[in-house]
Protein backbone atom coordinates (compact mmCIF):
# COMPACT_ATOMS: atom_id res chain seq x y z
CA UNK A 1 0.00 0.00 0.00
CA UNK A 2 3.04 2.24 0.37
CA UNK A 3 3.91 4.90 -2.29
CA UNK A 4 6.92 5.25 -3.36
CA UNK A 5 7.45 8.61 -2.40
CA UNK A 6 5.72 8.25 0.93
CA UNK A 7 8.16 7.42 4.26
CA UNK A 8 7.95 5.14 6.60
CA UNK A 9 8.79 6.05 10.01
CA UNK A 10 8.07 5.93 13.75
CA UNK A 11 5.01 6.75 14.74
CA UNK A 12 6.52 8.37 17.96
CA UNK A 13 9.73 9.76 15.58
CA UNK A 14 7.07 11.70 14.24
CA UNK A 15 5.33 12.83 16.82
CA UNK A 16 8.88 14.32 18.01
CA UNK A 17 9.51 16.54 14.62
CA UNK A 18 6.31 18.32 15.24
CA UNK A 19 7.42 21.30 17.45
CA UNK A 20 10.49 21.61 14.27
CA UNK A 21 8.15 22.35 12.01
CA UNK A 22 7.47 26.27 14.31
CA UNK A 23 10.83 27.04 12.43
CA UNK A 24 9.89 26.90 8.72
CA UNK A 25 8.60 30.05 6.96
CA UNK A 26 6.10 28.34 4.92
CA UNK A 27 2.64 26.97 6.25
CA UNK A 28 2.63 22.91 7.53
CA UNK A 29 0.51 20.77 9.27
CA UNK A 30 0.26 16.92 10.28
CA UNK A 31 -3.35 15.34 10.25
CA UNK A 32 -3.35 12.52 12.85
CA UNK A 33 -5.66 9.44 11.57
CA UNK A 34 -7.56 8.79 14.78
CA UNK A 35 -9.27 5.33 15.42
CA UNK A 36 -12.32 6.21 13.52
CA UNK A 37 -9.92 6.18 10.29
CA UNK A 38 -10.68 10.43 10.57
CA UNK A 39 -7.69 12.91 9.54
CA UNK A 40 -7.13 15.27 12.77
CA UNK A 41 -4.97 18.14 13.01
CA UNK A 42 -1.78 17.20 15.34
CA UNK A 43 0.10 19.64 14.44
CA UNK A 44 0.00 23.33 12.66
CA UNK A 45 2.97 25.54 12.49
CA UNK A 46 3.24 29.17 13.81
CA UNK A 47 3.32 30.15 9.84
CA UNK A 48 0.29 28.93 9.23
CA UNK A 49 -1.58 29.96 12.09
CA UNK A 50 -0.44 33.34 11.42
CA UNK A 51 -1.47 33.14 7.76
CA UNK A 52 -5.12 31.21 8.86
CA UNK A 53 -5.71 33.86 11.59
CA UNK A 54 -6.29 30.39 13.80
CA UNK A 55 -4.96 29.83 17.35
CA UNK A 56 -3.36 26.60 17.90
CA UNK A 57 -5.77 25.39 20.57
CA UNK A 58 -8.77 26.52 17.63
CA UNK A 59 -6.99 23.85 15.41
CA UNK A 60 -5.47 20.64 17.75
CA UNK A 61 -8.05 17.66 17.53
CA UNK A 62 -10.51 19.20 15.04
CA UNK A 63 -10.96 17.93 11.38
CA UNK A 64 -10.90 20.47 8.59
CA UNK A 65 -14.82 20.37 8.74
CA UNK A 66 -14.93 21.51 12.05
CA UNK A 67 -12.30 23.86 12.16
CA UNK A 68 -13.48 25.76 8.43
CA UNK A 69 -16.92 24.78 7.90
CA UNK A 70 -19.53 25.13 4.93
CA UNK A 71 -18.79 23.58 1.91
CA UNK A 72 -14.58 24.84 2.77
CA UNK A 73 -14.38 22.39 5.25
CA UNK A 74 -16.20 19.55 3.34
CA UNK A 75 -14.04 19.57 0.61
CA UNK A 76 -10.74 19.65 2.49
CA UNK A 77 -11.80 16.73 5.01
CA UNK A 78 -12.48 15.07 1.75
CA UNK A 79 -9.11 15.46 0.07
CA UNK A 80 -7.40 14.37 3.54
CA UNK A 81 -9.94 11.55 3.49
CA UNK A 82 -9.13 10.85 -0.11
CA UNK A 83 -5.21 10.77 0.99
CA UNK A 84 -5.55 8.50 3.62
CA UNK A 85 -7.75 5.56 1.58
CA UNK A 86 -5.52 5.92 -1.77
CA UNK A 87 -1.77 6.08 0.21
CA UNK A 88 -0.75 7.99 -2.86
CA UNK A 89 0.67 11.73 -2.47
CA UNK A 90 -2.28 14.29 -3.60
CA UNK A 91 -1.76 18.08 -4.86
CA UNK A 92 -5.21 20.00 -4.76
CA UNK A 93 -6.44 23.71 -4.93
CA UNK A 94 -9.38 25.01 -2.90
CA UNK A 95 -10.99 28.25 -1.89
CA UNK A 96 -10.33 28.80 1.78
CA UNK A 97 -11.63 31.70 4.42
CA UNK A 98 -8.64 32.54 5.55
CA UNK A 99 -8.83 36.09 7.83
CA UNK A 100 -12.32 36.59 6.69
CA UNK A 101 -11.22 36.33 3.40
CA UNK A 102 -11.46 33.87 0.81
CA UNK A 103 -8.03 32.78 -0.44
CA UNK A 104 -7.01 29.85 -3.30
CA UNK A 105 -4.75 27.72 -1.71
CA UNK A 106 -2.59 25.15 -3.18
CA UNK A 107 -1.45 21.90 -0.50
CA UNK A 108 0.10 19.35 -1.45
CA UNK A 109 -0.34 16.06 1.24
CA UNK A 110 2.07 12.93 1.81
CA UNK A 111 0.91 9.53 3.68
CA UNK A 112 3.37 8.45 6.67
CA UNK A 113 3.39 4.86 6.91
CA UNK A 114 3.79 2.61 10.40
CA UNK A 115 5.17 -0.50 10.13
CA UNK A 116 2.35 -2.61 8.85
CA UNK A 117 1.80 0.04 6.01
CA UNK A 118 -0.88 1.56 7.19
CA UNK A 119 -1.25 5.47 6.96
CA UNK A 120 -1.06 7.21 10.09
CA UNK A 121 -0.33 10.46 9.76
CA UNK A 122 -0.29 13.09 6.48
CA UNK A 123 2.04 15.88 6.25
CA UNK A 124 0.66 18.98 4.69
CA UNK A 125 2.26 21.80 3.02
CA UNK A 126 0.30 24.87 0.92
CA UNK A 127 1.02 27.91 -0.43
CA UNK A 128 -1.63 30.93 -1.17
CA UNK A 129 -1.74 31.10 -4.54
CA UNK A 130 -4.92 33.60 -4.94
CA UNK A 131 -2.76 36.11 -6.76
CA UNK A 132 -2.05 33.38 -9.63
CA UNK A 133 -5.20 32.63 -9.77
CA UNK A 134 -6.58 36.07 -9.81
CA UNK A 135 -4.62 36.37 -12.88
CA UNK A 136 -4.76 33.25 -14.39
CA UNK A 137 -8.85 34.60 -14.16
CA UNK A 138 -7.81 37.43 -16.03
CA UNK A 139 -5.87 35.84 -19.27
CA UNK A 140 -8.76 33.67 -20.06
CA UNK A 141 -11.11 36.27 -19.29
CA UNK A 142 -9.42 38.33 -22.11
CA UNK A 143 -8.54 35.36 -23.88
CA UNK A 144 -12.06 34.61 -24.36
CA UNK A 145 -12.93 38.32 -25.11
CA UNK A 146 -10.29 38.02 -28.05
CA UNK A 147 -11.92 35.24 -29.19
CA UNK A 148 -15.26 36.21 -29.64
CA UNK A 149 -13.84 39.06 -31.27
CA UNK A 150 -11.96 37.32 -33.54
CA UNK A 151 -15.50 35.06 -34.66
CA UNK A 152 -17.26 38.59 -35.19
CA UNK A 153 -14.34 39.94 -37.52
CA UNK A 154 -14.25 36.54 -39.27
CA UNK A 155 -17.83 36.57 -39.87
CA UNK A 156 -17.89 39.95 -40.49
CA UNK A 157 -15.56 39.29 -43.28
CA UNK A 158 -17.19 36.21 -44.79
CA UNK A 159 -20.59 38.46 -44.97
CA UNK A 160 -18.76 41.58 -46.68
CA UNK A 161 -17.18 39.82 -49.30
CA UNK A 162 -20.36 38.86 -51.57
CA UNK A 163 -21.52 42.74 -51.36
CA UNK A 164 -17.87 43.60 -52.48
CA UNK A 165 -17.86 41.09 -55.95
CA UNK A 166 -21.04 42.62 -56.65
CA UNK A 167 -19.48 46.10 -56.88
CA UNK A 168 -17.13 45.00 -59.03
CA UNK A 169 -19.82 43.34 -61.06
CA UNK A 170 -20.95 47.04 -61.33
CA UNK A 171 -18.22 48.61 -62.36
CA UNK A 172 -17.78 46.20 -65.09
CA UNK A 173 -21.27 46.87 -66.37
CA UNK A 174 -20.95 50.55 -65.97
CA UNK A 175 -17.60 50.60 -68.09
CA UNK A 176 -18.87 48.16 -70.94
CA UNK A 177 -19.65 50.55 -72.88
CA UNK A 178 -19.37 53.70 -71.62
CA UNK A 179 -18.68 56.89 -73.73
CA UNK A 180 -16.09 59.40 -72.12
CA UNK A 181 -17.39 62.54 -72.59
CA UNK A 182 -14.50 64.56 -70.04
CA UNK A 183 -17.05 65.20 -67.60
CA UNK A 184 -15.36 62.92 -65.03
CA UNK A 185 -17.35 60.43 -65.49
CA UNK A 186 -14.61 57.66 -65.90
CA UNK A 187 -12.47 59.16 -62.76
CA UNK A 188 -15.09 58.23 -61.18
CA UNK A 189 -15.68 54.93 -62.02
CA UNK A 190 -12.26 54.18 -61.64
CA UNK A 191 -11.93 55.95 -57.96
CA UNK A 192 -14.91 53.39 -56.89
CA UNK A 193 -12.74 50.44 -58.65
CA UNK A 194 -9.73 51.10 -56.57
CA UNK A 195 -11.93 51.76 -53.26
CA UNK A 196 -13.72 48.04 -53.78
CA UNK A 197 -10.07 46.80 -54.45
CA UNK A 198 -8.74 47.97 -51.27
CA UNK A 199 -11.76 46.80 -49.45
CA UNK A 200 -11.47 43.28 -51.07
CA UNK A 201 -7.90 43.74 -49.91
CA UNK A 202 -8.81 44.19 -46.44
CA UNK A 203 -11.11 41.68 -46.05
CA UNK A 204 -8.56 39.47 -47.64
CA UNK A 205 -6.44 40.31 -44.84
CA UNK A 206 -8.99 40.04 -42.12
CA UNK A 207 -9.60 36.03 -43.16
CA UNK A 208 -5.88 35.68 -43.18
CA UNK A 209 -5.45 36.66 -39.42
CA UNK A 210 -8.54 34.78 -38.13
CA UNK A 211 -7.08 31.64 -40.16
CA UNK A 212 -3.89 31.66 -38.79
CA UNK A 213 -5.24 32.40 -34.96
CA UNK A 214 -7.44 29.33 -35.27
CA UNK A 215 -4.59 26.77 -36.76
CA UNK A 216 -4.02 23.74 -34.87
CA UNK A 217 -0.30 22.25 -35.65
CA UNK A 218 -0.36 19.50 -38.09
CA UNK A 219 3.32 18.67 -38.69
CA UNK A 220 4.43 16.65 -41.68
CA UNK A 221 7.67 16.01 -43.89
CA UNK A 222 7.25 18.29 -47.37
CA UNK A 223 9.16 20.05 -49.88
CA UNK A 224 10.02 23.84 -49.74
CA UNK A 225 9.95 24.32 -53.15
CA UNK A 226 6.64 22.19 -54.12
CA UNK A 227 4.62 24.30 -51.08
CA UNK A 228 5.63 27.44 -52.74
CA UNK A 229 4.18 26.21 -56.33
CA UNK A 230 1.29 25.80 -54.41
CA UNK A 231 1.10 29.12 -53.06
CA UNK A 232 2.47 30.61 -57.21
CA UNK A 233 -0.35 29.05 -58.52
CA UNK A 234 -2.75 31.31 -56.66
CA UNK A 235 -0.84 34.33 -56.38
CA UNK A 236 1.02 34.21 -60.15
CA UNK A 237 -0.84 32.21 -62.05
CA UNK A 238 0.90 33.29 -65.47
CA UNK A 239 3.93 32.66 -63.98
CA UNK A 240 5.38 36.41 -64.60
CA UNK A 241 7.54 36.84 -61.41
CA UNK A 242 10.71 35.50 -60.81
CA UNK A 243 10.97 33.18 -57.71
CA UNK A 244 14.02 31.07 -56.78
CA UNK A 245 13.45 28.76 -54.07
CA UNK A 246 15.40 26.55 -52.56
CA UNK A 247 15.26 22.99 -53.40
CA UNK A 248 14.55 21.05 -49.72
CA UNK A 249 12.89 18.61 -47.59
CA UNK A 250 11.35 19.85 -44.08
CA UNK A 251 9.50 18.68 -41.55
CA UNK A 252 7.76 21.48 -39.89
CA UNK A 253 4.06 22.80 -39.73
CA UNK A 254 3.04 22.90 -43.53
CA UNK A 255 0.01 24.56 -43.48
CA UNK A 256 1.12 27.33 -40.91
CA UNK A 257 4.02 27.31 -43.28
CA UNK A 258 1.78 28.40 -46.05
CA UNK A 259 0.10 30.66 -44.07
CA UNK A 260 3.05 32.87 -43.68
CA UNK A 261 4.68 32.48 -47.10
CA UNK A 262 1.80 32.72 -48.96
CA UNK A 263 1.19 36.24 -47.17
CA UNK A 264 4.46 37.31 -47.14
CA UNK A 265 4.70 36.74 -51.39
CA UNK A 266 1.26 38.67 -51.66
CA UNK A 267 2.60 41.25 -49.48
CA UNK A 268 6.20 41.56 -51.74
CA UNK A 269 4.16 41.27 -55.37
CA UNK A 270 1.72 43.75 -54.05
CA UNK A 271 4.04 46.46 -53.29
CA UNK A 272 7.43 46.22 -55.12
CA UNK A 273 6.65 48.48 -57.68
CA UNK A 274 5.50 47.85 -61.55
CA UNK A 275 9.15 45.89 -62.45
CA UNK A 276 9.25 42.40 -62.77
CA UNK A 277 9.13 41.07 -59.38
CA UNK A 278 11.95 39.07 -58.33
CA UNK A 279 11.84 36.65 -54.91
CA UNK A 280 14.23 34.20 -53.63
CA UNK A 281 13.63 31.81 -50.62
CA UNK A 282 15.86 29.80 -48.56
CA UNK A 283 15.55 27.53 -45.25
CA UNK A 284 18.28 26.92 -43.17
CA UNK A 285 18.81 24.96 -39.98
CA UNK A 286 18.06 27.19 -36.72
CA UNK A 287 19.15 25.40 -33.24
CA UNK A 288 18.09 21.69 -32.51
CA UNK A 289 14.55 21.59 -33.25
CA UNK A 290 13.79 25.27 -35.80
CA UNK A 291 14.14 26.33 -39.41
CA UNK A 292 15.10 29.78 -40.09
CA UNK A 293 13.44 30.70 -43.04
CA UNK A 294 14.40 33.66 -45.82
CA UNK A 295 12.22 35.67 -48.03
CA UNK A 296 14.04 38.45 -49.92
CA UNK A 297 12.70 40.66 -52.60
CA UNK A 298 13.65 43.24 -54.94
CA UNK A 299 11.25 45.84 -55.12
CA UNK A 300 11.09 48.84 -53.39
CA UNK A 301 11.37 47.60 -49.98
CA UNK A 302 8.40 47.87 -47.02
CA UNK A 303 6.11 50.30 -47.51
CA UNK A 304 4.94 52.23 -44.33
CA UNK A 305 4.85 50.28 -41.07
CA UNK A 306 4.54 46.37 -42.60
CA UNK A 307 8.15 46.36 -40.96
CA UNK A 308 7.55 47.33 -37.57
CA UNK A 309 4.16 45.56 -37.28
CA UNK A 310 6.10 42.11 -38.11
CA UNK A 311 8.73 42.78 -35.30
CA UNK A 312 6.70 44.90 -33.24
CA UNK A 313 3.70 43.56 -33.56
CA UNK A 314 1.79 47.11 -33.45
CA UNK A 315 -1.49 47.55 -35.57
CA UNK A 316 -1.20 50.77 -37.11
CA UNK A 317 -3.23 52.42 -40.09
CA UNK A 318 -3.46 50.91 -43.43
CA UNK A 319 -1.07 47.89 -42.29
CA UNK A 320 -3.09 44.73 -43.48
CA UNK A 321 -4.41 42.54 -40.66
CA UNK A 322 -2.72 39.63 -42.56
CA UNK A 323 1.06 40.60 -42.18
CA UNK A 324 -0.10 40.51 -37.67
CA UNK A 325 -1.85 37.18 -38.22
CA UNK A 326 1.76 35.54 -39.85
CA UNK A 327 3.63 37.69 -36.76
CA UNK A 328 0.87 35.53 -34.23
CA UNK A 329 1.19 32.52 -36.23
CA UNK A 330 4.85 32.47 -35.84
CA UNK A 331 4.82 33.66 -32.37
CA UNK A 332 2.70 31.38 -30.92
CA UNK A 333 5.02 28.16 -31.19
CA UNK A 334 8.01 30.24 -29.82
CA UNK A 335 9.22 31.54 -33.45
CA UNK A 336 10.44 34.95 -34.11
CA UNK A 337 10.51 37.03 -36.79
CA UNK A 338 12.78 39.97 -38.33
CA UNK A 339 11.88 42.37 -41.16
CA UNK A 340 14.60 44.82 -42.38
CA UNK A 341 16.28 46.21 -45.76
CA UNK A 342 19.00 43.97 -46.95
CA UNK A 343 22.40 44.67 -46.57
CA UNK A 344 23.34 45.76 -50.39
CA UNK A 345 20.44 45.81 -52.76
CA UNK A 346 17.17 47.51 -53.14
CA UNK A 347 13.75 45.54 -51.60
CA UNK A 348 13.17 43.61 -48.53
CA UNK A 349 14.10 40.77 -46.20
CA UNK A 350 12.29 38.88 -44.28
CA UNK A 351 13.56 36.30 -42.40
CA UNK A 352 11.58 33.71 -39.53
CA UNK A 353 11.71 31.01 -37.48
CA UNK A 354 9.64 27.84 -36.92
CA UNK A 355 9.74 24.36 -35.46
CA UNK A 356 11.01 21.81 -37.32
CA UNK A 357 13.96 20.40 -39.04
CA UNK A 358 15.98 20.17 -42.14
CA UNK A 359 16.11 16.59 -44.14
CA UNK A 360 18.85 15.15 -44.56
CA UNK A 361 20.70 15.25 -48.20
CA UNK A 362 19.35 11.48 -49.44
CA UNK A 363 15.88 12.10 -49.12
CA UNK A 364 15.73 15.47 -51.12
Amino acid sequence: MAASKSLNVNVEMAAAAFDAFNCVKSPIFVLKVDDNQRPIYAAFNAFACDIAGFAIEDVIGKTAEEIYGGRFGSLAYARHVQTIFGGRPVSYELTLPLRGQERTVRTHLEPVFDDDGDVVFLVGTSADISSEQTLRETRIDAETQMREIENFVKLAAHDLRAPMRQITMLLDMLREGFEDHNDGKIEIIKMLDDVSANAKTLITDLLAHAQATDLEASVSTFSLRELCTIVLVKLDPTATHDVQVENVRITADETALQIVLRNLIDNAFRHSGDALKKLSISASPDGGNAIEFSVRDYGTGFQGDAGALLQEGKVRKGVGFGLLGVRRLINAPGGTITARSPEAGPGALVKFSLPGKIEAADSI
